[in-house]
């Protein structure tokens, strides 16, 4: 197997895992704090395995709000401490006096290159894009609070520009260094 996927396979774990949580535990959030009309039931996928049935559509559609709105939050921390070292630690265009510091302080571990910044990067933006997917699907057939699917609408635009900058930053710096060795 090409060791990029199984970078990006390896890279995966963690903001997947995390995702899946912030689902979950919005959904149990939501239950108990809105006093949901719920019931445990018996799974599509796994059939040992029981999955929550909503017994009105006004208890899904919250639900389903909360719990999108808590991924929504994991993938703006996630996504965006992917999108800080990008543009803060990113070893190409990292400022002198801040590699330093940060080697003083024995924090260089924060310093990334391109492969790793990328290769995170594109999982929280394939998580990022789902989500958004999702969320316009689950809203198209009602269970989703319309303000939820604007907002997944403006994180998803927001996390792409921002991971655009970066790349733009970067090719500017490849470029800088292509034309200084022609020189």
């Amino acid at each position: 197997m090409n060791v990029s996927l199984l970078k990006i396979f390896d890279e995966s774990i963690l903001p997947a895992v995390l995702v899946i949580f912030a689902k979950i535990l919005g959904s149990i959030f939501a239950n108990y704090y809105f006093n949901l009309n719920w019931n445990l039931g018996e799974g599509l996928i796994f059939y040992s395995f029981p999955r929550i049935v909503y017994l009105d559509s006004n208890s899904l559609q919250i639900a389903n709000s909360v719990s999108t709105l808590a991924v929504l939050f994991v993938l703006v921390f996630g996504f965006g401490f992917v999108l800080f070292r990008a543009h803060n630690f990113h070893d190409s265009h990292i400022h002198p006096k801040v590699s330093a510091g940060l080697h003083r302080r024995g924090l260089e571990e924060l310093i990334c290159d391109s492969y790793e910044i990328y290769h995170q990067a594109a999982i929280w933006l394939s998580l990022t894009w789902l989500v958004f997917l999702l969320a316009a699907l689950q809203f198209s057939i009602g269970v989703l609070n319309g303000g939820i699917f604007a907002f997944s609408g403006i994180v998803t635009l927001s996390l792409n520009i921002l991971l655009f900058l970066d790349v733009k930053k970067e090719i500017n710096v490849e470029k800088e260094l292509a034309r200084q060795d022609v020189n």
